[in-house]
C-alpha cells in the first residue's frame, strides 16, 4: 500500500449470495494499479451456504448466520480498534473501483488536519445520476446534491466508499443493531450531523449498482418488507409531524409503483405501509 496510507484504514467489503470472483469490487481492486492491499483488507461474507477460501494476504470471515451489514461493520470496528487503524472504509459487492479514487482518497489523508472530518466520501453514479452523497432538509424529505470538498449540515452517503473515523463511530457506540441493514447509513450519518461533524467528498465519481432501484431484478417482496420497516423505524427519530409527510411520500410511491411495476403487490405492501 501506498507509504503515507499503510495502517491508515482498514477496509471490508461485505458479500452476500456472491462468490468472491463474482465480485465486481473485488475484481476492480485487485486490477487497480495505486494499492496494493495486503492485511488492510477484510472479506466477510454473509452467506452460510457459500464458503470463501482463506487467503494468506487478506482476512476472510464465513459467518455462520448472516450477520447483515452492522455486524459485519462492528467486527471491521473492532478489528480496526485493536490494530489502532484510524479510518474504516466500507464496500459492497457492486461497485466499480477506480484508481482516481484511491489517488484523491491518498491525497486527503496525507494533508486533513480536520478532526471534525469523520466521514471521507466520493460521488456514486447510477445510470449517469448522482445518487451520493446527498444533503438532507426537512429532517430528510428533501434532498439537494453537494459540493466537492468540506460540508457541514445534514449529509447523507451510502454505505459503500464511505471513509469512517475509527475514533468517532467507537464514540456512539459502534453501528447499530436496531438498523441491521436497510437505513443504517441514513442512522450514523444523522450522528454526525447531531454532532455537527463534517463530511468531506472527494472530487471523482464511480458507477454504483443500487439494487432498490431495480424491483424486478433485485427485490423480493420480503426484503421489500424489511426495507419500509426501517424506514418507519427512522422516520420516528424526528416525530409524527415528520412520519405523517412521510406517509404522503409513500402514497406517491404507491402511485408509482401501480403504474411502472408488473408486480403490484409492492404497491399492496406500500399502502399496507401506510395504514400501520
Amino acid at each position: 500500500m501506498n507509504s503515507i496510507c499503510k495502517n491508515t484504514f482498514l477496509t471490508v467489503i461485505v458479500l452476500y449470495e456472491t462468490n468472491l470472483n463474482r465480485c465486481l469490487t473485488y475484481k476492480t481492486l485487485l486490477l487497480l494499479e495505486k494499492i496494493n492491499f495486503t492485511s488492510d483488507l477484510i472479506i466477510y461474507n454473509n452467506s452460510p451456504e457459500i464458503k470463501i477460501p482463506q487467503a494468506k494476504n487478506h482476512i476472510v470471515i464465513n459467518a455462520e448466520t448472516n450477520e447483515m451489514l452492522s455486524g459485519a461493520y462492528n467486527f471491521a470496528l473492532n478489528h480496526a480498534n485493536k490494530n489502532n487503524y484510524d479510518w474504516l472504509l466500507l464496500l459492497d459487492q457492486d461497485t466499480e473501483l477506480t484508481d482516481d479514487y484511491f489517488e484523491k482518497l491518498y491525497c486527503f489523508l496525507s494533508d486533513n488536519q480536520d478532526k471534525d472530518v469523520v466521514a471521507v466520501v466520493p460521488f456514486l453514479t447510477n445510470k449517469s445520476k448522482i445518487i451520493s452523497p446527498n444533503k438532507l432538509y426537512f429532517k430528510f424529505l428533501r434532498k439537494s446534491t453537494v459540493k466537492y470538498g468540506i460540508n457541514s449540515g445534514h449529509i447523507v452517503a451510502l454505505n459503500s466508499l464511505s471513509l469512517l473515523r475509527t475514533y468517532f463511530m467507537n464514540s456512539i457506540g459502534g453501528f447499530s443493531s436496531e438498523f441491521p441493514l436497510d437505513m443504517l447509513d441514513y442512522w450514523y450519518y444523522l450522528q454526525f450531523y447531531r454532532h455537527k461533524k463534517k463530511i468531506y467528498v472527494l472530487d471523482t465519481a464511480l458507477k454504483h449498482n443500487l439494487s432498490i432501484y431495480n424491483y424486478a431484478e433485485n427485490i423480493t417482496e420480503e426484503r421489500y418488507d424489511q426495507l419500509l420497516k426501517a424506514e418507519r423505524k427512522y422516520t420516528y427519530e424526528f416525530g409524527i409531524q415528520v412520519l405523517i409527510i412521510y406517509k404522503f411520500r409513500l402514497l406517491f410511491r404507491f402511485l408509482k409503483q401501480i403504474i411502472t411495476l408488473k408486480n403490484k403487490r409492492f404497491a399492496y405492501r406500500t399502502i399496507k405501509s401506510i395504514l400501520k
